[in-house]
């Protein structure tokens, strides 16, 4: 059974191992195993012959994962008549890590009658209260 390769990888930790411990010159374990010479440096370098991991080193979440940063999001935008861009501006110094897509995913997740409040208008602020919705 054959070692599972991400995307970008064209070596295999058999590969990598061999031209670690091979004493040929770069740009014939080059040819040998169709990489770039670059690539065989880098691996002469290394000290292991495992891939390093992807991604970032600590993962975190980039919706509103906390609940009550959510309902306290649902309740300022529920209470107030200020335009979609001007609440954003006001809830970023309570609430640091907010976005304007963590916003807008919160308001999908709203209930229908919440959601007919917001109009689409335009790319820039991209949502205003619609009072007439509000008022019913």
């Amino acid at each position: 059974m054959g070692q599972i390769l991400h995307g970008s990888a064209r070596t295999t930790a058999v590969v990598r191992r061999a031209t670690q411990n091979s004493q040929e010159s770069l740009n014939r374990l080059a040819e040998r195993y169709d990489i770039n010479p670059k690539t065989v440096v880098k691996w002469k370098k290394r000290s292991h012959a495992n891939d390093a991991p992807v991604g970032p080193r600590q993962p975190h979440s980039t919706t509103l994962a906390d609940v009550r940063a959510r309902n306290g999001l649902r309740l300022h935008f529920a209470s107030t008549t200020y335009s979609f861009g001007d609440c954003l501006y006001a809830l970023r110094s309570s609430i640091p890590s907010l976005t304007r897509s963590a916003c807008i995913a919160c308001f999908s997740a709203m209930t229908s009658a919440d959601c007919r409040r917001w109009k689409a208008i335009s790319r820039q602020n991209k949502f205003f209260r619609n009072k007439k919705a509000s008022h019913q």
